[in-house]
């Protein structure tokens, strides 16, 4: 076995700095390289470092060039879906995912595990934009593929988007005990951050479900949080910090809650996202329930500024930031911004005329 050329060595170095936490690096090294391996790890570190719509623009490439059919093509699928979803772009996230799942559901390719993953990562889309029919339509026909599959990995897929499907139609105890079989198929599996992500939504609940249960939850979320953090998860590290934040508000542990909440705002992220409004409405809730109405007020206008310049194609998340804002306001007794929040998130909601009229 001969040594390694000087591309093999720079490459090797590209990975490892991906892996270890520092993108920038990753990407200086991958973009002096040649070859789709470069491009792909490429992709990969634009997406750590946030810059979403770039490497939504590699996965493209890379979706275009692999294999009609493929694992490798179902892979780019579902980090092309991933990126446009992340940076906002719903609808050309679900254009894109119903195009390269056609190769399996219109053009008669054989399913496979990566071509489940890619139907799940759609079917958030779906859910996302509130088209919670569709997406259990679709969800139905992909368990049936991942039953007789038999892939522990593809069935867990399936299990964990119910679970979210469920909570978000107000079935909580449902999606914890289907969040639990997602955590449970995933074990089975070496797919690490899988694993990560599913424990972190078991966590979320579980402590839902069972809010007496909340140091079990919050032990869930920590652990998912370890695991994420040693896999340079940056985006679901932030989503995951904002929810131990929350759990411990609603546990009457404020003061707990700040440092978590505040370590997600500080990382880096695409500005204005729901994420980030998430992020600062819980950081208003800990800041009432420790006395600062002031602080609480002021991430309250941070938060209303992003909502009101959100699309509404994020139907579901938009409505309940909106009524989560009415909630606050009305904690702070400002009556007129109450209702005005809270109308927002019935018009989102479809339960009066369009938002957009």
């Amino acid at each position: 076995m001969g040594m390694p050329t000087d591309d093999e060595r720079l490459l090797a170095f590209a990975e490892i700095a991906l892996h270890n936490g520092s993108p920038g690096e990753a990407l200086d090294a991958f973009a002096r390289l040649p070859g789709p391996a470069a491009r792909y790890g490429e992709a990969r570190a634009l997406e750590a470092l946030d810059r979403h719509a770039e490497a939504a623009t590699r996965y493209e490439a890379l979706w275009r060039a692999a294999e009609t059919g493929s694992t490798e093509r179902a892979e780019r699928g579902v980090a092309l879906v991933r990126c446009h979803t992340q940076y906002g772009d719903l609808g050309i996230a679900a254009a894109r995912g119903e195009r390269a799942l056609a190769d399996f559901t219109d053009h008669g390719h054989p399913w496979h595990e990566q071509a489940v993953r890619l139907g799940v990562t759609l079917e958030g889309v779906y859910g996302r934009r509130g088209e919670l029919r569709r997406a259990n339509r679709l969800l139905r026909r992909l368990q049936a593929v991942a039953d007789e599959l038999g892939a522990p990995g593809a069935r867990g897929a399936v299990f964990w988007n119910y679970a979210i499907n469920a909570y978000w139609l107000g079935r909580p105890e449902e999606a914890c005990e289907l969040s639990r079989q997602a955590l449970a198929l995933f074990g089975e599996t070496e797919h690490h951050l899988n694993i990560a992500t599913v424990r972190g939504i078991h966590g979320r609940m579980l402590g839902r479900a069972h809010p007496d249960r909340w140091e079990e939850a919050l032990t869930l979320l920590l652990r998912a949080h370890s695991e994420l953090s040693e896999l340079n998860q940056g985006y679901l590290l932030i989503d995951c910090e904002t929810e131990v934040a929350d759990l411990l508000v609603r546990a009457d542990e404020p003061e707990r809650a700040l440092p978590y909440v505040r370590t997600a705002l500080a990382r880096p992220q695409t500005p204005a996202t729901l994420a980030m409004a998430d992020s600062r409405l819980v950081l208003a809730e800990a800041l009432l329930a420790v006395g600062d109405r002031v602080g609480c007020v002021e991430e309250i206008a941070r938060a209303t500024a992003i909502l009101d310049a959100t699309h509404g194609a994020q139907r579901v998340l938009l409505a309940r930031e909106w009524h989560r804002t009415a909630a606050l306001h009305r904690a702070c007794g400002s009556v007129d911004a109450a209702l005005h929040a809270y109308r927002q998130a019935l018009l989102i909601a479809d339960h009066g005329p369009s938002v957009w009229s």
